[in-house]
């Protein structure tokens, strides 16, 4: 008997850890901090403290940042 295995195509990491990413509907610019459970990781600071949460990364796009990063304090 032979045993037939079918490959599920894996999903393709667009961004890397310290781009400069920003959510497609708006809002700050983000840096990506890691990947979990499918999700990518983001900070950001608002001026007060660090922020941090995760995203699909359908729902983020490229940062306009120059260097492609932003700043975190």
């Amino acid at each position: 008997m032979v045993k037939t295995f079918h490959l599920i195509p894996e999903a393709v990491m667009v961004f890397l850890v310290s781009d400069e990413v920003k959510v497609k509907s708006g809002g700050p610019a983000m840096v990506v901090t890691g990947y979990a459970s499918g999700m990518v990781e983001c900070r950001w600071y608002d001026g007060f403290s660090v922020k941090r949460e995760a995203f699909r990364e359908d729902e983020l796009v490229p940062g306009d940042s120059p260097q492609g990063q932003a700043y975190i304090p």
